[in-house]
């Protein structure tokens, strides 16, 4: 498997310079909508998409947007990053709509409250490499589409074992495959050079006690208590009972989390899922 996951990860669809700079500003926590506006006007890519949105019914506007400064100022950092991950990737979605097993909304959905969760834990508390949450809270599953690429044949099985709720995702993964999926997404976000922290990050989000970080919150750490606490609101995707939880604790941070809560509860609600 180890030798497949690496010819399909290969195969993945290289971030042009422009989106590595989208996504690299985009993770900034004080980013000005001018510094995107930048990054985006020197996309061809990205720039029609940031004008197709701004002019569509959603924001209701009477007026057709023409500039990308409009358009940012508009939609705001917060709306870009929800569309960050279709833009991005939305080509390697395309290319598996027939394979077993996979649905891109469901790993839309996982992905971006995940981003949204860490993203917004590290507005509250001190986590060490906190620029990097939103990116990390994006791809760290993305090992998923390897799985569902390359091993689709094991799936139905690794899911019987799943809802067992005895061993996690990433356990059971290793057990039949030799890898799992978190190894998997570090590989794939070094490749398209995320850096070093949102990979290590990635890499031991369901083992955050592998991270030797001196800092005492890791940015693993806070995307593993992310990750579980969204697969408890019932956004998990292939993921084992073993990886939810229905409770965001961190002893010694109450404050912190309960400000967390608050914003993300407010912020998803504004999407329109979570009601």
């Amino acid at each position: 498997m180890r030798d497949k996951a690496s010819r399909v990860l290969k195969r993945l669809p290289t971030l042009s310079a422009g989106t590595s700079r989208f996504l690299a500003t985009l993770a900034k926590r004080d980013v000005e909508p001018s510094q995107l506006a930048s990054v985006i006007q020197g996309d061809p890519m990205l720039a029609p998409n940031v004008l197709q949105l701004a002019n569509s019914g959603v924001f209701g506007r009477l007026r057709r947007i023409e500039s990308i400064k409009h358009a940012v100022s508009l939609l705001g950092p917060f709306t870009l990053r929800r569309y960050a991950l279709g833009w991005t990737f939305g080509s390697l979605w395309r290319n598996l709509q027939d394979s077993p097993r996979w649905s891109t909304s469901r790993f839309t959905m996982h992905s971006e409250a995940t981003a949204l969760l860490v993203d917004t834990l590290c507005d509250n508390l001190p986590v060490a490499n906190a620029d990097g949450a939103f990116v990390a809270g994006l791809v760290h599953d993305i090992g998923k589409f390897v799985i569902c690429s390359e091993a689709a044949a094991h799936i139905d099985f690794m899911l019987s074992l799943r809802e067992m709720g005895q061993q996690s995702a990433t356990e059971i993964e290793r057990n039949v495959l030799g890898i799992d999926h978190a190894e998997l997404s570090s590989m794939a976000a070094d490749n398209w050079g995320l850096g070093d922290d949102i990979c290590h990050a990635i890499y031991c989000h369901h083992e955050p006690h592998l991270d030797r970080s001196d800092a005492d919150l890791t940015l693993s750490f806070a995307l593993y208590k992310a990750d579980r606490f969204v697969n408890g609101l019932g956004l998990g995707y292939l993921s084992a009972a073993a990886d939810a939880t229905t409770s965001l604790e961190i002893p010694g941070y109450e404050a912190g989390i309960e400000k967390t809560l608050a914003a993300f509860e407010a912020a998803w609600k504004a999407t329109g899922v979570l009601v």
